[in-house]
């Protein structure tokens, strides 16, 4: 153990996973193998929107090493049924007209008409991947080309090409959030209006790791077992018992080390309920592994938004009211509604805004499905209230940071109700601002920019105040033990794809039961150990861990008092516990906590005495969370090339009580990172006349480098 392992709690521990992954000795979805695995490719749809004529996979299913093509119809014919995603969830606002919104059927494989490229038309198994893949390409389909639509605008057209039959005019939410009378009523009393149009750019996270699966299915135990990367193993057994029609304590699934997730991990994808197909199929173990060109177009995307933004102001730069109308370009499936419903809650950003009204618009096109992606909706919605203010401070002549000042939701009125109905918990935001600011040299930068002007370069600084929803879905779910052999488990229902869960769980179970760092074994991703949990989002994992491991913790401490006091013939109400042991008060007298279990573990107990220091804790309701913060960037431009240099950055957040500073650091670069890819590099961009993605590899997908 290092000695920094040994500080625990707020001290900036290195991460324990790295020597693994670092030196090649990790377990990606793709380094899992089994002895005598078939391998699958899928035939994909090179069209936006087809109707399904014919499939012809004779060719195919004759060529070297094939053991079976299947198809829509056989997956069909065999009574599966489609992925039952959960769109809504607890977002029971989200609506149409008043009514449920309508919920696409998710089938993993196409039944009779495509609607994005890229959707799988055939899998093909065979004996080794290369051969798989060169079948894939041999199976002949005969399609009725359909008129593709990827704008929203151009989808919500009269005549405009229709999606599903279930929304005729492509729309699937149009609802209204807030208090839009009384918004209404400030716009008119409004000394100064601020009137924005703004489009936000469709993403993909891309993780460092392209999905894979292995699955297999044992005959003789009726046992369905699927190793891929996730961010819920819970959520993909659920999944995969109901698509096949199975007993949920009969289906494993088991992630091991994921190379990134950033949400695109979080729901249960058609290629691992194909792969399962297929090993159901087979009775035999098979293997899926995904291209990169293939991630583009079966990932979830996420982020595109339209909006029309309005401000109300009085005459001394007092925030009155807003009113903004997005249109979200939803793609072709309802997957997740978690970034509508999320970006809506934080409309009025860290601001005293006393009335908004929102009208949120979510239309079907011929793109990728939108899902959640880093921050879910929130960010959207903060860069649109922060640039409405940018805008109204110019208009009317005042200091940006002033009239943001001017307008923070106060210390004193918190908790505080905005106007969309969420309940902020806790915030400084001022003080947030002020520490940024204080960073960010704000004195020196007409200097830099000057500097940069008299060397023929344009120079921008620019300010954003956020807050974030740090809730998360439940349940969530750990189970704690005590080994007499001298080691405490925990098996939790969180799941890390980098956030190195390894490294800052252990300190807060060593705070708690006075341990040290590696007698720490923590335990997720394996349906068989955990039970319960909603995996890894909506930056949950940290807190709700800390939550059920503290009561956890006090579980186990009051079963090992009752267990010392009876073996040291004392009280239980003179046994205390300090620094891992149990004492008696006023004497030398102790046990150690590993004693204590062995004492559990060895039978010779009372019957009414506790067998093993053991605890399960499980939480089943929502538990809001806040984190905020203030950001500074300045930029230089060269107005001949167009290069982007980011010349300063400066970020204060409120995360609260800090486990390890260094992972915390590491998270907001990486945070800081994508953002700056999103603004300045990255965009899922669609040619209109096909629905083809033109920017389906990283030769046209731009990505931030180290």
């Amino acid at each position: 153990m290092s000695a920094e392992q040994e500080n625990g709690i707020g001290k900036p521990v290195r991460r324990v996973e790295d020597l693994r992954l670092l030196t090649g000795n990790g377990c990606f979805s793709d380094d899992v193998s089994i002895e005598g695995q078939a391998h699958i490719a899928m035939a994909r749809s090179p069209h936006a929107h087809a109707r399904l004529i014919s499939i012809d996979a004779d060719a195919a299913r004759a060529m070297p090493g094939v053991l079976a093509v299947l198809t829509g119809e056989d997956f069909a014919g065999a009574g599966y049924r489609g992925i039952p995603h959960s769109p809504n969830q607890m977002q029971t606002m989200l609506t149409k007209d008043g009514a449920a919104a309508f919920e696409t059927p998710a089938n993993p494989i196409v039944l009779d008409k495509v609607r994005h490229v890229g959707e799988v038309i055939a899998v093909i198994i065979a004996q080794s991947a290369a051969e798989a893949q060169d079948a894939s390409e041999a199976v002949q389909v005969g399609y009725e080309v359909l008129p593709a639509v990827v704008d929203v605008y151009a989808a919500l057209a009269e005549g405009a090409p229709t999606i599903w039959d279930g929304a005729q005019d492509n729309v699937d939410i149009d609802c209204m959030r807030g208090t839009p009378e009384a918004a209404d009523a400030a716009f008119e009393k409004a000394d100064h209006i601020t009137t924005l149009d703004l489009s936000i750019n469709r993403v993909s996270g891309v993780p460092m790791e392209p999905r894979a699966a292995v699955a297999e299915f044992d005959e003789n135990t009726g046992r369905l077992t699927l190793w891929a990367g996730s961010q819920n193993v819970v959520l993909q057994k659920n999944g995969l018992a109901k698509v096949f029609g199975m007993e949920a304590e009969n289906v494993r699934v088991v992630a091991k080390d994921v190379g990134g997730g950033f949400g695109t991990r979080n729901l249960l994808p058609a290629e691992s309920v194909l792969t399962v197909w297929a090993a159901l199929h087979l009775k035999r173990a098979v293997k899926w592994s995904g291209t990169r060109a293939e991630m583009f177009v079966s990932d979830p995307q996420a982020r595109e938004l339209y909006t029309h933004a309005e401000l109300a102001l009085d005459k001394d730069g007092k925030f009155l009211a807003i009113r903004s109308s997005h249109i979200c370009n939803l793609g072709t499936e309802t997957l997740l509604f978690v970034s509508i419903a999320r970006g809506m809650d934080v409309t009025t950003g860290v601001y005293d805004i006393p009335a908004a009204g929102v009208r949120m618009r979510c239309v079907f096109t011929n793109c990728v499905p939108l899902s959640v992606y880093r921050g879910a909706g929130r960010p959207e919605h903060i860069y649109i209230i922060e640039r409405l203010i940018d805008t109204a401070a110019r208009e009317m002549g005042r200091d940006p940071l002033e009239i943001r000042a001017q307008n923070f939701i106060q210390p004193k009125d918190i908790p505080y109700p905005n106007p969309i109905g969420t309940n902020f918990d806790s915030g400084e935001f001022l003080a947030g601002q002020d520490m940024a600011v204080a960073h960010a040299d704000m004195d020196g930068y007409p200097a830099r920019r000057d500097d940069a002007i008299g060397r023929g370069m344009y120079y921008g600084q620019g300010v954003c105040n956020y807050i974030e929803t740090a809730t998360g879905m439940p349940p969530e779910r750990v189970e704690m033990e005590v080994l007499a052999e001298g080691k405490i488990t925990a098996v939790c229902g969180t799941m890390a794809s980098g956030q190195g869960h390894e490294t800052s769980y252990p300190p807060m179970i060593m705070a708690l039961l006075g341990v040290p760092f590696d007698a720490i074994d923590i335990h997720e991703g394996d349906t068989d150990r955990v039970k319960n949990g909603s995996g890894s989002h909506s930056s949950r994992s940290m807190r709700l861990m800390s939550l059920l491991m503290s009561r956890g913790a006090g579980e186990i401490i009051d079963q090992g008092k009752r267990i010392a006091a009876h073996a040291m013939e004392a009280s239980e109400n003179d046994i205390e516990f300090e620094g891992g042991d149990f004492l008696v008060s006023g004497t030398d007298r102790r046990l150690g906590i590993f004693e204590v279990a062995a004492l559990a573990a060895g039978g010779t107990l009372p019957d009414d005495l506790p067998d093993r220091l053991y605890s399960e804790q499980d939480i089943s309701t929502p538990l809001p969370n806040f984190p905020n913060g203030s950001h500074v960037c300045e930029v230089e431009i060269d107005p001949e090339t167009g290069d982007v240099r980011i010349a300063r950055y400066v970020s204060i957040d409120d995360v609260g009580n800090v486990i390890n500073p260094l992972l915390v650091d590491g998270q907001t670069h990486g945070g800081i990172a994508q953002g700056a890819g999103q603004a300045l590099m990255e965009n899922c961009a669609y040619d209109p006349a096909n629905g083809q993605q033109i920017s389906g590899s990283f030769m046209d997908y731009a990505m931030p480098r180290a």
